[in-house]
């Protein structure tokens, strides 16, 4: 929102100048206000594009998996992201402090920027999910994920019949491409030639306008003996 200026401690020009009613009308624009109402109060976005990026390597979108294999992959890589995504800071053996490192990124163009350093990932979970499935103590859920997981598109889908498509290919090339002409004629000049574009089409052999002088408006050919001219008379002096 816009908050109101006191005049008596703002001058009273600049809330009626140029500038100032090019920058209100920026930000009482809709899109604006209803942008600023949707966005998050209390995180930002940066950690959703962080599970995004786990999510990436857990599921690349370059490998197709099955269902079971999609579905058990977002499960592992939400357990995984939330397990570490609060991790402690290392501490240091010598002081008790924590470590950290220095980092100069390139847009800062030399300012430093100082991250703490994390402590490694939990693998655990992993070691758990792997017990259980050696032992066999994961059949109930690999019954249930049967129940749910959807049969391929391709067969839930009606097929075209083998002879109707072949009919609809055979009918759509026996149609002849007709050429329908414009209701109304439409000329178009040519500016190099000073002829219609019809009078070009219907007689080819038409010759390009003769060129003529801007200045004394003579033919170009032999021009240079025009006397009179007032170009020849600047260029014989």
């Amino acid at each position: 929102m816009l908050y109101y200026v006191c005049k008596i401690c703002y001058p009273l020009y600049l809330l009626e100048s140029v500038v100032y009613e090019k920058v209100k009308k920026v930000l009482t624009k809709k899109r604006l206000k209803s942008g600023i109402q949707k966005a998050s109060t209390i995180a930002q976005t940066s950690c959703l594009e962080g599970f995004h990026s786990v999510l990436n390597h857990f599921a690349p979108k370059m490998i197709v998996f099955s269902y079971p294999g999609m579905y058990i992959r977002h499960i592992l890589a939400a357990i995984h992201f939330n397990i570490n995504l609060n991790r402690d800071n290392k501490i240091k053996k010598s002081d008790g402090s924590e470590q950290v490192v220095v980092v100069y990124p390139k847009f800062k163009n030399g300012e430093a920027t100082v991250k703490g350093v994390k402590v490694e990932a939990d693998f655990q979970k992993y070691e758990t999910f792997l017990d259980c499935q050696k032992n066999n103590h994961l059949k109930k859920e690999l019954e249930d994920l049967e129940k749910i997981t959807p049969e391929f598109m391709n067969t839930m889908m009606e097929k075209q019949s083998r002879e109707e498509a072949i009919k609809k290919n055979v009918e759509r090339k026996a149609m002849v491409v007709e050429d329908v002409p414009p209701t109304t004629a439409v000329t178009v000049r040519v500016p190099s030639t000073g002829l219609n574009l019809s009078e070009i089409v219907e007689n080819p052999t038409s010759q390009r306008a003769e060129p003529h002088c801007t200045l004394c408006g003579k033919p170009m050919k032999g021009h240079k003996n025009v006397l009179d001219c007032p170009k020849n008379q600047h260029s014989n002096k």
